[in-house]
């Protein structure tokens, strides 16, 4: 091989190299799948497969009473908890549903996620708008555990996809001892 066709084959690498390195993916810091966060951590994940991506930090989760849930309804002897988060859309096109996403767990157990389409004062449910990208959005999803169960210790992160929990590769935050 010529000199002068090595200097272009290493010219064309080198372009195609700094071509690929100036373009910024959706994917880049993301958090890895399996990583484990304490409350108040944030994680930047994607959603489902093309949907986008979220910053979501867990911000608490407070135990409420079955009076409360009595004021829809729902009061069936298990106790109502709410997961506080705070949700930053960064890309996509179509409103958050955070219990796709997102579930609660007391000593291994998921809880089960009560959807609330009421006007419910301890804890209002909706979806995430995107209207407004990189703008935090306080959230808030209600989650019921058998009497006598243990206290909700971690929340998960599943997009069934990067993210899974059936694969241990869910991320995940765990309430402070």
């Amino acid at each position: 091989m010529s000199h002068r066709a090595w200097t272009r084959i290493t010219l064309a690498a080198v372009m195609s190299l700094a071509a690929l390195t100036g373009c910024e993916s959706d994917d880049e810091g993301l958090t890895p799948p399996g990583t484990e966060l304490s409350f108040g951590e944030s994680a930047r994940v994607t959603r489902s497969e093309d949907a986008g991506t979220m910053s979501l930090k867990v911000v608490d989760v407070v135990q409420g009473t079955t009076a409360d849930l009595a004021t829809i309804d729902a009061d069936d002897g298990r106790t109502p908890y709410y997961l506080k988060v705070e949700v930053t859309p960064e890309s996509g096109a179509r409103p958050i549903e955070l219990d796709e996403y997102l579930g609660l767990w007391a000593d291994g157990v998921s809880l089960t996620h009560l959807s609330v389409v009421a006007d419910f004062a301890p804890c209002q449910e909706g979806p995430i708008s995107v209207d407004e990208l990189d703008a935090p959005q306080d959230a808030c999803l209600v989650y019921l555990a058998d009497e006598g169960a243990p206290t909700p210790d971690t929340v998960y992160f599943d997009n069934h996809d990067d993210y899974s929990a059936f694969d241990g590769n869910a991320v995940s935050w765990k309430r402070p001892a």
